[in-house]
């Protein structure tokens, strides 16, 4: 659309990139309507329109606004941390709560579970009570989690890296060390 034509071999390549970024390819002729029929999607092909002068075309930043959304930003972080800090008990959760926001993304699990396995890993044994405080800290229920761990483990290393025997869960340290390794 930018030179004012629109062909079809145009369409396929944007069917194609639809599809790609996993966008239904039907919706790219109801884009190109819509950009087409909309007034900054319209190019006049005036002479006027060819002559553009350079200062037209300039990009400026509206240092004004950009104060406005930063401001705001502000405002909502602080609204945001006096609710989280509200909600957050007191105690040894806060070590852990600290611990869960340095956590990075690792393949196979997510943040949460990855955050708590990080936790169990510092003990050998720890009591069911313990977990059971560390799975709340995290928002995630005990059974479901050791399961989404042992799960994680055995895609790596085809082993359980936490047993459970009775009131105590046990850490394998040699399966840590084979997953971190």
């Amino acid at each position: 659309m930018a030179d004012g034509k629109i062909n079809p071999e145009e369409i396929k390549q944007l069917e194609k990139l639809y599809t790609l970024l996993g966008l239904d390819k039907a919706l790219v002729t109801g884009d190109i309507h819509g950009m087409s029929s909309s007034k900054a999607g319209l190019r006049t092909s005036s002479p006027q329109s060819e002559t553009i002068s350079p200062a037209s075309t300039s990009f400026k930043l509206d240092e004004s606004i950009l104060a406005i959304h930063e401001s705001e930003t502000k405002d909502v972080q602080s609204m945001l941390g006096a609710i989280f800090m509200e909600d957050e008990p007191a105690g040894e959760s806060n070590q852990t709560a600290t611990e869960t926001i340095a956590v990075e993304e690792e393949p196979g699990i997510d943040k949460q579970h990855y955050a708590l396995f990080e936790s169990l890993i510092r003990k050998d044994k720890w009591t069911r009570e313990e977990v059971e405080a560390l799975c709340r800290d995290s928002g995630l229920m005990v059974s479901g989690a050791l399961e989404t761990i042992n799960d994680w483990s055995f895609d790596k290393t085809d082993s359980a890296v936490l047993e459970e025997d009775g009131d105590a869960i046990y850490v394998d340290q040699e399966i840590v060390e084979e997953i971190e390794g």
